[in-house]
């Protein structure tokens, strides 16, 4: 992505040319413009005219919401159709939505790897650079305060994935899925000291509220890419998790 920003109090002769030039052939006349696909597909040009940096500062104050909406789609666009691209695991979708009455979008290589309709949880994952998500209910009390639900993660991942956990914020970020408030949280996970294959890496956590009862989703989203960028494969999982979509009427909370 690219912001093209020109003041006019500093002169500066090349950007001030190349930003009046794109602004000419627009009839907005607002302060800031968005082009999409200007030099290649997917690409987002912000191109911004003002006549100092006082009005520059308030004004990016301002439309801050709308420019990271428009960052935030366009990689949601990208990360679609890059990973998708394959199609969808409609098999494990349909298992997982058996046991907790969601529905979420699957890559077509993810594979159950455990699933347990006792304790409610399902735990799938996909080869190189390898991702999981541990899907699984629990009492929502466990999970009303950063510090609890450290210990209720530290708890279940212990007993399911058999991984640590090192916790890396101490206050949830409260985000909207499918018009409902939902709590994230990351954090970094590694193997126990005893293991033959020490490794670890990022996670990224998603506490899903009932609305019928004290029970919640909680749906965690892991990478281990040791050496290799991760930051594309956390936002791919966040893509993921953030398709969920619960239907409350065929839920069996207890």
């Amino acid at each position: 992505q690219l912001m093209l920003v020109s003041i006019e109090n500093p002169i500066d002769t090349t950007i001030d040319v190349i930003a009046n030039r794109l602004l000419s052939n627009s009839n907005n006349e607002k302060n800031m413009i968005l082009i999409n696909d200007y030099f290649f597909k997917e690409q987002k040009l912000f191109v911004l005219k003002y006549p100092d940096q006082t009005a520059m500062m308030a004004d990016i104050y301002n439309r801050k919401e709308w420019i990271l909406n428009e960052l935030r789609n366009n990689d949601i666009n990208r990360i679609r159709d890059y990973s998708f691209r394959s199609g969808m695991n409609y098999e494990v979708i349909e298992k997982i939505d058996s046991l907790f009455s969601i529905k979420v979008d699957i890559q077509k290589d993810y594979e159950i790897i455990k699933f347990n309709e006792d304790e409610k949880y399902a735990w799938i994952g996909r080869t190189y650079p390898y991702r999981w998500i541990l899907i699984y209910e629990d009492d929502i009390n466990n999970y009303n305060s950063p510090q609890n639900t450290w210990a209720a993660f530290n708890e279940k991942f212990d007993k399911i994935l058999n991984i640590d956990i090192i916790p890396y914020e101490t206050q949830f970020e409260q985000i909207i899925i499918d018009e409902e408030e939902v709590n994230k949280l990351y954090g970094i996970f590694g193997t126990k000291i005893d293991s033959k294959n020490p490794t670890g890496g990022p996670f990224i956590a998603y506490i899903f509220r009932s609305k019928q009862s004290s029970r919640a989703l909680i749906t965690v989203g892991f990478v281990n890419f040791p050496g290799g960028n991760k930051v594309f494969h956390i936002k791919e999982l966040e893509y993921i998790i953030e398709t969920i979509k619960i239907d409350e009427r065929n839920m069996s909370y207890d």
